[in-house]
């Protein structure tokens, strides 16, 4: 099936990775992509929704084409949607947490409530948004767009005539790489993957590890490249997705290959209108949600840092909203970019000990090299780098920002590296899995890594100790393949 992780394993103990790691990553994922074994030779068919539409609807160009723009507009949904990757992953680690009337809630971060009580407003009605609407729905939102992307995909090779089918179909193909790799980034090891199938039906499958799921993700985001003809943006946005799966696996070397191509500049945004807005919406209520400060003992100091790439304006008490968004829900968001891409070689020359290499990488990203005295001959003013591309995009700025230091230690440079991803990367989505990957390809404990400690201004309540979501209940109970989790480690 194209995909030798033998190969890609070899050497891996020379660089920074946790040795328990390797192990785990070869004998989870060679189920499915070493023997060649596909998913439909591990499943059952079952029977679809009532309310389906027949296929017979989309059985021509137009159909075809109406599959294709419900994909794209599904993937609004699922970056920044009231159910998302951004939100999801933001309140489960130290970027997000919830806020009621100026007091900080049961906190989302490790699933230690059963409620967060959320702002009264006009999406939710007042109404409190339990645990389970933000990550069942975000479950939901995902499987949604894989399975429309791959509807669409089928129907366009099928009906569609023009130029450009080979693109769509590229770019169909890429959604769902975007939706796999984000179940198994953000959920439990044992996820279900049902496919929708030709004549109706659905085929139910069993939970899939998170290996298994992450290396499906790489077999489409390849799929989804060789497809593509001349849409450049395709390709770029294949290999980045492919990228991050090498690296949530811990191949260094495969996942700065994947990027080596992509320009700087380059950019893909979700973009969201007033009719259409995404969570970042700041209503007549407030926001329910505010930037975390050193959350939970470990969290980042994303407010009092007053880093350019993360501050935030007091919008109400106790609310920071994140100033690189605008108050309306309508600044793009951004899901890949050539910044990210920088970001991903860095950490392979952290990986490969070219400590010089990989610092390189990160004064490049902050500035252009070339410094300039203030008018007043009292600072020292670095002209900007080209990270500052990622805030241009949403129509922001960001200053040249100083040379950082050798910081002498493996562990040291490893904390650097997260900090600035998370400052380059802040509520795209990359949150999440890069605490994951700290913990399980790095080695480092979970509670030095996730929030943990007491939540909240009154002390009384402790973080759970979850580092990933549950796959909804639903699933256990209306799929007989599925038993639940497999393991709920990073």
């Amino acid at each position: 099936m194209g995909f030798n992780i033998s190969s890609k394993l070899k050497n891996m103990n020379n660089g920074l990775v946790n040795s328990r790691f390797l192990s785990a990553v070869f004998a989870g994922i060679q189920i499915m992509l070493i023997s060649g074994c596909s998913l439909n030779d591990l499943v059952n068919k079952g029977s679809p929704p009532a309310d389906l539409i027949h296929p017979s609807a989309w059985e021509n160009e137009s159909g075809a084409l109406s599959l294709y723009n419900g994909a794209r507009y599904q993937l609004r949904s699922v970056v920044a949607g009231r159910a998302s990757v951004v939100l999801a992953g933001a309140l489960m680690t130290d970027e997000l947490h919830s806020v009621f009337r100026g007091v900080i809630p049961p906190a989302f971060p490790r699933i230690d409530a059963e409620l967060i009580d959320a702002r009264a407003s006009p999406d939710y009605r007042g109404a409190p948004i339990t645990i389970t609407q933000i990550t069942d729905n975000t479950f939901m939102n995902l499987q949604h767009l894989r399975f429309q992307a791959r509807v669409a995909a089928k129907y366009l090779e099928k009906y569609f005539l023009g130029n450009e089918k080979k693109d769509l179909i590229s770019y169909m193909l890429a959604l769902q790489a975007y939706a796999v790799l984000n179940l198994g980034e953000l959920y439990c090891s044992g996820i279900p993957i049902p496919v929708y199938n030709d004549d109706g039906s659905f085929t139910l499958t069993r939970g899939f590890s998170r290996e298994e799921i992450i290396g499906l993700a790489i077999e489409l985001s390849d799929s989804a490249k060789y497809m593509a003809m001349d849409s450049i943006g395709v390709v770029d946005f294949s290999n980045l997705i492919k990228a991050k799966a090498y690296l949530s696996l811990g191949i260094f070397d495969s996942a700065a290959a994947a990027v080596n191509d992509i320009a700087v500049d380059y950019i893909h945004n979700v973009t969201y209108s007033t009719e259409d807005h995404n969570f970042f919406l700041n209503t007549t209520s407030g926001w329910e949600f505010s930037v975390s400060n050193e959350e939970g003992i470990n969290g980042i100091d994303f407010i009092t840092s007053n880093d350019p790439r993360t501050l935030t304006s007091n919008t109400a008490t106790r609310v920071y909203f994140p100033q690189k968004y605008k108050l309306d829900g309508t600044s793009p968001v951004t899901i890949a970019s050539g910044v990210e891409a920088l970001l991903i070689r860095a950490e392979s020359e952290l990986n490969d000990r070219n400590t010089s290499g990989w610092l390189s990488i990160l004064n490049t990203l902050r500035n252009s090299g070339i410094q300039s005295i203030s008018t007043d001959e009292s600072d020292t003013i670095w002209k900007k780098g080209i990270g500052s591309i990622l805030f241009e995009t949403l129509g922001q700025s960001v200053p040249g920002l100083s040379n950082l230091n050798d910081p002498g230690s493996d562990s040291a440079r490893l904390s650097l590296h997260f900090r600035e991803r998370a400052a380059w990367l802040f509520l795209t989505g990359n949150r999440q899995p890069d605490l994951r990957r700290q913990v399980r390809v790095y080695g480092q404990l979970e509670d030095h890594v996730f929030p943990t400690g007491y939540w909240g201004s009154a002390r009384v309540s402790f973080y759970g100790t979850d580092v990933n979501l549950p796959v909804p209940q639903s699933e256990i109970d209306y799929n007989e393949l599925y038993g639940g989790c497999i393991n709920r480690d990073a």
